[in-house]
């Protein structure tokens, strides 16, 4: 296994990528222009064409010599400069990425007769106005580089410091998306946009609210650090931008295909002998079209996607009440896109989108430990639909307004052949009967949002670029949730232990209402220096509509009335940034910032004051009949209440923020390499989670005892040592009042470095590289969704060794992606991905307490890790041109080069299962395609 690492370090050299800075839908051009004698030149005519434009733009410098086209969508442009009596300059191949500048700046020169020059290529590596730290992916990216096609396999192998929660190879994790993390920071602070507009899940923050068509994307930004003010949150923010029609017909059609038979092996008698099992694809397959266009030329142009996407796999050990092995996890996809924009007059524009999606899983969750009965069919369908309107009210000023709705249901039904009530055994891990509860969800996002972008030259002594935004989103969730009989089962090796109560069934309504106001700065001081400033006021107000259940076997039918500002924090942040170029030609760059982040929240921090939320009384079980199975009369002891336990939200809850700190350096090394360094500093504070009021701390006691090792059996050689856990008093059994708050020293820290090479298509080839140094420091017990509100402040016994690494925190991580093209039309593309194991820490159940058994950390999360995971991916395509524009393109993909098999996850409690494996690498996979691009 470490051989593969240091392989991957090698093939690192041979591969390629590329790096911009990005936040928004648009990016901008713009440059001084001045004669040989380095006068300023007022009255130059600068016509920008090109790109998805409809109708060319036409700006004039101002008495400064500046002009500018700002708001411009992404693409190539041509930039013409004329003005009488100087040589006319054409510039050919300006690039815009979203969110960046592009400086053109321009010396004229006299000329006796009318002639041009023509420049091509000449856009800068290096942006002189922004600070963030992020990565721009174009198409051409997009297309070429080998991926499983979906973003959070673009985000693991290619996006510079951004950890996932599962490792992808091929599409062995397509179907199910990702959750991931940077900078230490908490996954419920990531957002997602679509051309600009949130489309964050309301519920599962954090996550996305679609599945999104790869293949519709022009580009894709991933922001990790030093957002300006009009982002909101301290994650990873990303952006995708769909595609747009133009005056020309232009469209693709693409087909891929693999099998169990394009699969390799990489299951050794190592892996077997840890309890590993092989994983193969039965097969994958992924079509899909595109079409654009004018509507009427010169005014109105179309675009349209259809993606029908399969993934039919099996899972190790996964199998059903009678035995049968050859079972597959099934997810099949089918999307649209319907895109149009209409050019109104010379000076405003207008845009509608839609996208739409069924998504069918008839066995999510299936696994090893969880047989297909206790499975969920999921059965989705998806929406979005969004429009915009562009307007330029004058030279100075741009006006962008945009709609956004986000529609997800989101249906998750129990198998029609369950085996009776739901459970689960807690010392093997196994699931048992039937999935815990059947639910639908109907979660929906309403975004609204405008910005003004004012551009004021020379006021006090400096040139001004302001942006005003205003952003108010409201989210309202329903749900419907039953379980069968209304209960849960826990088992303790196969024996009866504990029962847990449900308040179903349950109609539960949930909001938020989030208003936003931002404006940033950007202030040009003289010829080097550009200052930045932005200040943000979010207002967050999670509320619960009226709403009823119809009760079930331990709650009775009731009706809940309004309850209003559950939650309602409202905060000030502001952001701060300095670009000092050190040299005359502004290729060197000195960048630092600081900023401060306030938290976003999902409409789960209102439910949680719910009284008609999900919620679960837990007693011990004495099943009496021996039938594994609870009827009423077998309920024990109150262990743990919160049905009618009253719990809330801290009435001076306060909002929770992360501070940032960066410093950096960028270098334009030609004006299609550039190089940077960069540290990063942050602190989260005022974290949230929940505080048992009703059971405190001081109601425990300690109690001494021996962490029995590994195999989970005192007195053998690798027993542990001395351990103080805690034990509740009797009286404060069933006493449980949970509070939403900020506890005392519920904080985190992060430290990193950063360093990239970004290399522009040119010579025949792109690159991006990037090594990440991580270091992370935060209240944790090693879960893939650990972030806010876990609850793990709720008893003494949680917070045992709970200081230490994220699950995301990998101390080194290396990722390297890009093309060459090489002679007769041939292309080879790849990934490197490089990276230390993941952290984990051992448990160990403690029985005989008061309040029944609790699980507790041996050491801290990273005490321990996972051996380092390193992976190749590879990429050959031939060009074949036809007639007419006509380009055929078969490709050969081969994901995990090196067929590594390194494990990316154990079985981390004490027992006979102990550090068997759960999952490990997916072994090589070849992919064939075809592509027709006309």
């Amino acid at each position: 296994m470490r051989t593969h690492f240091t392989m991957c370090i090698l093939v690192l050299l041979l591969l390629s990528g590329g790096m911009t800075l990005a936040q928004t839908r648009t990016g901008s051009i713009d440059g001084t222009l001045h004669d040989t004698t380095g006068q300023v030149l007022p009255g130059v005519s600068v016509t920008l064409s090109g790109g998805p434009l409809i109708t060319p733009q036409v700006s004039t410098s101002s008495a400064q010599g500046v002009y500018r086209f700002p708001g411009v969508e992404i693409g190539t442009y041509s930039l013409l400069l004329e003005l009488s009596g100087f040589r006319s300059v054409l510039h050919e191949g300006v690039i815009v990425q979203a969110g960046r500048n592009t400086a053109i700046n321009v010396s004229f020169e006299l000329a006796s007769v009318a002639e041009t020059i023509t420049v091509t290529g000449e856009s800068p590596m290096v942006d002189t106005k922004s600070t963030v730290i992020s990565s721009s992916f174009d198409n051409q990216m997009l297309q070429d580089v080998p991926s499983a096609k979906d973003v959070w396999s673009l985000l693991q192998n290619q996006a510079p410091g951004v950890t996932t929660s599962r490792l992808d190879v091929g599409g062995s994790e397509a179907g199910l998306q990702a959750v991931y993390s940077a900078r230490g920071t908490s996954w419920q602070q990531n957002s997602y946009y679509l051309n600009g507009v949130n489309v964050t899940c309301p519920a599962a923050l954090g996550a996305s609210g679609y599945y999104y068509d790869y293949e519709s994307f022009e580009e894709v930004q991933v922001e990790t650090g030093s957002h300006p003010a009009s982002v909101n949150a301290p994650g990873v923010y990303m952006n995708m931008i769909t595609k747009s029609g133009s005056n020309e017909f232009r469209g693709q059609s693409g087909f891929t295909w693999q099998s169990g038979g394009t699969q390799s092996s990489n299951l050794d008698q190592e892996l077997e002998d840890r309890g590993a099992s092989s994983a193969e694809f039965d097969f994958l397959s992924d079509f899909n079209a595109q079409l654009g266009g004018p509507v009427v030329r010169d005014r109105s142009t179309f675009y349209f996607s259809g993606r029908d996407q399969r993934v039919h796999r099996f899972v190790p050990g996964f199998t059903d009440a009678a035995g049968n092995t050859d079972l597959t996890e099934d997810t099949d996809m089918w999307q649209y896109v319907i895109k149009s924009q209409t050019q109104l007059n010379a000076n405003n524009k207008i845009g509608v989108e839609w996208h739409h999606m069924s998504y069918l899983k008839p066995n999510r969750g299936a696994a090893g430990n969880r047989p297909a009965e206790a499975t969920w069919i999921e059965d989705d369908d998806f929406d979005i639909i969004q429009a915009d309107w562009t307007s330029t009210i004058s030279d100075v000023a741009l006006l962008d307004v945009r709609f956004s709705h986000l529609r997800v249901f989101f249906p998750t039904f129990q198998q029609p052949d369950v085996l009776g009530q739901a459970g689960q055994d807690t010392v093997t891990g196994q699931f048992l009967n039937a999935r815990d509860f059947d639910t639908e969800r109907l979660r929906k996002r309403f975004s609204y949002k405008a910005d003004l972008t004012y551009f004021k030259e020379q006021w006090a002594n400096a040139n001004h670029e302001f942006k005003f935004g205003f952003e108010f989103s409201a989210n309202p969730i329903f749900n419907i949730t039953t379980a069968i009989d209304d209960v849960f089962l826990l088992f303790e090796d196969g024996v009866a232990d504990r029962v847990q109560t449900r308040n179903t069934t349950r109609l539960d309504r949930q909001n938020l209402h989030q208003l936003s106001f931002f404006v940033d700065d950007i202030i040009n001081i003289g010829s080097r220096v550009t200052l930045k400033l932005g200040l943000r006021f979010d207002r967050y107000e999670g509320f619960l509509p009226e709403q009823v259940t119809p009760g079930g076997n331990f709650v009775s039918a009731q009706t809940f009335p309004e309850q209003r500002n559950v939650l309602d924090v409202a905060s000030f942040a502001p952001r701060l940034g300095l670009i000092v170029s050190l040299d005359d030609v502004g290729r060197t760059l000195l960048k630092t910032s600081w900023g401060r982040y306030y938290h976003q929240f999902t409409t789960g921090f209102a439910n949680f004051q719910n009284p008609n939320g999900s919620l679960t009384d837990t007693y011990d079980w004495n099943d009496l009949n021996g039938d594994a199975q609870f009827q009423q009369g077998e309920r024990g002891q109150l262990l743990s209440s919160q049905i009618g336990s009253g719990q809330f939200v801290d009435p001076d809850f306060q909002h929770p923020y992360t501070d940032e700190f960066t410093i950096g350096v960028e270098r334009e090394l030609s004006r299609d390499l550039a190089v940077s360094a960069t540290y990063s500093y942050r602190r989260g504070r005022r974290l949230p989670d929940s505080v048992d009021i009703g059971v405190p701390f001081s109601a425990y006691s300690p109690v001494d005892v021996i962490d029995p090792g590994p195999d989970n059996i005192l007195g053998t050689g690798d027993d542990g040592g001395a351990f103080t856990v805690f034990d509740l008093d009797p009286a404060f059994l069933g006493k449980n009042q949970r509070m939403l708050t900020n506890p005392d020293g519920n904080n985190s820290t992060f430290n990193g470095f950063e360093i990239t090479m970004s290399k522009r298509m040119s010579d025949n080839w792109q690159a991006l590289v990037s090594y990440s140094y991580n270091d992370t420091d935060m209240i944790t017990r090693g879960g893939t969704f650990d972030g806010d509100a876990n609850g793990f402040h709720e008893n003494p016994n949680n917070l045992i060794n709970a200081r230490g690494k994220s699950f995301y925190d990998r101390t080194n991580q290396i990722k390297a992606a890009g093309t060459f093209m090489a002679p007769r039309g041939v292309r080879v593309s790849g990934t490197v991905l490089a990276q230390t194991g993941q952290p984990i820490a051992r448990t160990f159940n403690v029985g005989g307490l008061t309040q029944g058994t609790v699980t507790i950390l041996s050491e801290r999360n990273g005490d321990s890790r996972l051996l380092s995971v390193a992976t190749v991916d590879l990429t050959v395509a031939k060009d074949f041109i036809f007639g007419r524009g006509v380009r055929l393109e078969p490709s050969l993909s081969i994901f995990n080069l090196l067929n590594s098999n390194e494990v990316t996850s154990t079985i981390t409690s004490s027992g006979s299962a102990f550090d068997q494996v759960l999952n490990f690498l997916a072994p090589r996979v070849f992919r064939f395609g075809i592509k027709v691009v006309f």
